[in-house]
């Protein structure tokens, strides 16, 4: 909740900097980040993630954890951020 108050007071600017920060742990793995973009495209359904990669549902869970072992609460953080900056979540993750 205290996240989601002070993005409403940050520029566009900052918070794509910061949505940088937060995917630097997985920048040199395209194939996290891609799947990254997609689950959250896909309003981080898993089912209709799997589908659009033709995946198996368990590939994407077990992406998902290894983003999430990157970074502490990343997934938790990058949800948040979404809600206030998806334009931002997308230009840093493509």
């Amino acid at each position: 909740m205290a996240l989601e108050r002070i993005l409403t007071d940050v520029t566009e600017n900052t918070k794509h900097k910061l949505v940088k920060d937060v995917l630097a742990p997985i920048e040199g793995e395209p194939e996290l980040l891609k799947t990254l973009r997609v689950y959250f495209d896909s309003d981080r359904k898993v089912v209709e993630t799997s589908a659009q990669l033709d995946l198996h549902p368990n590939t994407i869970h077990d992406r998902l954890r290894r983003i999430s072992e990157k970074h502490l609460l990343f997934l938790n953080i990058l949800e948040t951020l979404s809600h206030y900056t998806w334009p931002s979540c997308l230009k840093a993750i493509r």
